[in-house]
């Protein structure tokens, strides 16, 4: 029985010891919830396209998704924040933390940007094959390339996801590359060269801006995707589609700020890495059969007339474009360190590039 009281005594005074420590002790430490860290991302393309519409809300969801609310991607569309022509400035500056835009933008601050949006007839006709060249060929060669120039401005490039690529567009019946002498279109950089070459007047519009340049005849053409002539309705006001594309696919930057994007957690650069390339699956599945579907529609529904050029005028833009990619190669040591990585890729694809 003494034995029995002693136990009992025993548990009793165990219990009121531990019932009278703090209970810090015994609460389980509890981590601090993460900051959620919110970013805006103006995209260069305006509501109607695949480029809007598909890749900047997939984007934003998958980032979501994946970093658990963690970094919140806010979309917005061309001049909400900033207009097109300011928007690398108003990354590098912090202002914009994100932006998808074609790099022609900042070509003269960051020369390899020609390449990297591409110069006249060099990425095929095939999202695959240039996403392949950009992310997979030599280990990545050509993107890690492009990040450092990049990295020197202030900016991380997050990607580039494909776009469709450029072909002419114009008011006016075409049947060669003289029809378009005298012609105002709008083209940028090395694209706005080679169509000097023959004799067009290139100019500069904004993308969002370009549907009424053509109505109201400031210019008489455009080099853009051609589904817009679907998507920002380029059909009430185009008469011609002149083949082949100055540029089978259109690489489109995705760039962050610099000191924002090194703020994030490595698991979150991750994430965001991964739903870029969610994204761009996503787009492609979309962008690229309604192009198709819109070329095929085009004369019947649109009235739309599609020309491919003689092969002689074809043979001449090729010769155009030697000196335009030359002149590319010229302009720093990484930028002929990317045609090399180009001309080498088309070269084991089978593709031949200007000049060969």
């Amino acid at each position: 029985m003494d034995n029995r009281r002693t136990w009992f005594y025993g548990v009793v005074l165990s219990i009121t010891i531990i019932l009278s420590l703090p209970s810090v002790n015994f609460v389980e430490a509890q981590t601090p919830p993460a900051k959620q860290i919110s970013w805006r991302l103006q995209s260069v393309f305006s509501p109607g396209s695949p480029a809007y519409d598909v890749w900047v809300p997939v984007f934003r969801d998958e980032v979501n998704r994946r970093t658990k609310g963690q970094l919140k991607i806010t979309g917005y569309a061309p001049g909400s924040l900033v207009k097109a022509p300011e928007m690398f400035d108003a990354v590098t500056k912090g202002v914009v933390e994100m932006a998808t835009i074609g790099a022609y933008y900042w070509a003269g601050v960051i020369p390899e940007a020609n390449i990297e949006i591409g110069l006249p007839l060099s990425f095929p006709e095939d999202p695959d094959l240039t996403y392949e060249l950009f992310h997979r060929y030599k280990g990545g060669a050509f993107h890690n390339l492009l990040n450092v120039v990049y990295n020197e401005k202030g900016l991380q490039l997050v990607s580039d996801f494909m776009a469709t690529g450029y072909g002419l567009m114009m008011v006016t019946p075409v049947r060669q590359l003289d029809d378009l002498k005298g012609k105002k279109l709008r083209a940028h950089g090395t694209f706005a060269t080679l169509l000097k070459g023959i004799g067009v007047s290139p100019t500069s519009v904004d993308p969002a801006e370009q549907y009424m340049a053509m109505k109201t005849g400031v210019i008489d053409g455009t080099l853009y995707p051609i589904y817009c002539l679907d998507a920002y309705k380029f059909r009430e006001v185009v008469k011609t589609v002149v083949l082949p594309r100055l540029l089978g696919t259109i690489p489109v930057a995705i760039i962050a700020n610099l000191p924002e994007w090194k703020k994030l957690s490595p698991e979150v650069q991750k994430a965001v890495q991964e739903a870029v390339q969610v994204a761009d699956k996503k787009y492609a599945d979309a962008a690229w059969p309604y192009e198709q579907e819109v070329m095929k529609n085009a004369t019947a529904t649109y009235g739309v007339k599609i020309v491919n050029l003689p092969a002689s005028d074809v043979s001449r833009l090729q010769k155009a474009a030697i000196p335009i990619w030359d002149n590319a190669a010229k302009k720093s040591p990484k930028s002929a360190e990317l045609v090399t990585l180009l001309k080498e890729f088309l070269k084991e694809k089978g593709i031949k590039s200007p000049g060969e």
